[in-house]
């Protein structure tokens, strides 16, 4: 029961709440028994099948359930192989779900990263990071099985990523209204520095006149940047058939905005290295701040490219920053960045914005005594920052260990905190790749 006071309208909607996470749970529990069904399904097939016949058993098998179940034959058999590791490898995973602790999502998150560990590590996976798929989002859980899995894998992370990046690729999605997607496949460093290099272009040419979002301005600079053409005419006029708007012309100067802020930015890749690894021990794997573990060579080889590093020092007695106090009312550049490492996200719940794209915020107000220290400063992003302070009926309290309550308008509570990271009394180089100058546009409140 919540100890707020609730009037008619809030117990409802209280009540509808309620409903929701029962609605949830039953739909997790028949997705479950699904799995059940499929795995059963699986095995009378090939309990009839002749020795050799078991292709061909299948095919019949997943075509049966498609006409059936009105679903394609790719979608039945991608239902079939998670099923079929769900019952065998994963049953802490299949009761989960069927109790409604976690969904679909989560069990699928779960198979995909099990499947590419040996048989005898996955019940050790499973238990480490199931905990966390029953208090978190699928997106968030996904990163950090993906951590985990990194740490269990037997093989070397460089024959890995080596061998994935010959799957590199990229290829063209057609969807409606004449629009398209252009999806690309590459390794995570580039992936993250294109990324970071568009974002900055776009809120590098956001002002007063400028009409265009800042998802709209990304697109553009992309169009731009690989066409060469005017950015600010894309998508602004349809083009004649086999006209791409002038490849390789630079257009009309007032047209050439967003080309002229990419030759002026440079990508940030933010690394976390163990300095153990760094000198060649086993210290564990770096960190990229976006994606998660990388393989040491690739990041041996940024770190001695890049102009700048910060020490982010983990352990008190090497002088790590972690307040000043009353002093100041905006944080040293060095600790944003730890902070920025730390909470990789708005802390709000379940929000995966990055926090390089979020904002500072002090949890008890600078004007109400709150310090600019560790333990009250947090990332949120411009919406979840407005949704505390606009009188929305949400509000949030500091915990220990940098934790966040939040307390909703009906009284529900949330808890979030920072994702967990092995703690090593070691320093660990941040290597950048620009100067240490805060981001522009990047406020603390």
């Amino acid at each position: 029961m919540n100890a707020v006071a609730l009037d008619e309208p809030a117990r409802r909607l209280d009540a509808i709440l309620d409903e929701l996470v029962e609605v949830a749970s039953v739909i997790a529990a028949a997705t479950a028994r699904r799995a059940r069904l499929l795995a059963e399904a699986t095995a009378l097939r090939l309990q009839q099948a002749g020795t050799g016949a078991s292709g061909v058993a299948m095919r019949s098998l997943v075509a049966e359930i498609g006409c059936a179940t009105k679903t394609s034959e790719g979608t039945v058999l991608r239902l079939v192989n998670d099923a079929e590791t769900l019952v065998s490898h994963l049953p802490a995973t299949l009761a989960a779900l069927s109790s409604g602790t976690i969904d679909y999502r989560h069990a699928q998150s779960m198979v995909e990263h099990a499947v590419s560990l040996p048989q005898d590590a996955r019940a050790t996976f499973e238990s480490r990071v199931l905990p966390v798929a029953e208090s978190t989002t699928p997106a968030k859980f996904d990163k950090h099985a993906r951590r985990e899995r990194e740490a269990l894998h037997p093989e070397s992370i460089e024959i890995r990523a080596a061998q994935a990046a010959e799957g590199r690729s990229v290829c063209l999605e057609s969807a409606v209204d004449g629009m398209a997607w252009l999806v690309c496949h590459l390794p995570a460093v580039e992936a993250v520095a294109i990324d970071d290099r568009l974002d900055r272009i776009a809120r590098s040419r956001r002002s007063a006149g400028e009409s265009r979002t800042h998802a709209q301005l990304r697109a553009d600079a992309l169009a731009a940047l690989l066409l060469r053409r005017s950015p600010s005419a894309v998508n602004r006029a349809p083009q004649p058939a086999g006209d791409v708007g002038g490849l390789g012309d630079p257009g009309d100067p007032g047209e050439s905005e967003l080309l002229e802020a990419a030759d002026s930015v440079v990508p940030t890749v933010v690394l976390t290295v163990p300095v153990l690894s760094m000198l060649g021990h086993d210290g564990g794997p770096a960190e990229l701040a976006g994606h998660g573990p990388i393989d040491l060579p690739t990041a041996r080889r940024l770190a001695a490219r890049a102009p700048s590093f910060v020490r982010i020092l983990t352990d008190p007695d090497t002088g790590e920053t972690l307040s000043v106090g009353r002093t100041r009312y905006r944080p040293t550049t060095d600790m944003r960045l730890a902070l920025r490492l730390a909470d990789e996200t708005c802390r709000f719940p379940n929000c995966t914005r990055a926090a390089a794209r979020c904002e500072l915020d002090h949890t008890t107000d600078w004007a109400h005594g709150g310090g600019t220290d560790r333990g009250n400063l947090h990332h949120l992003c411009s919406k979840h920052h407005h949704l505390k302070h606009d009188g929305s009926g949400w509000s949030v309290r500091s915990r220990t260990a940098r934790s966040l309550e939040w307390s909703s308008p009906t009284g529900r509570r949330y808890t979030t905190a920072p994702p967990g990271r092995r703690q090593e009394a070691t320093r660990r180089p941040v290597f950048r790749a620009e100067s240490d100058e805060p981001v522009p546009g990047d406020p603390v409140p």
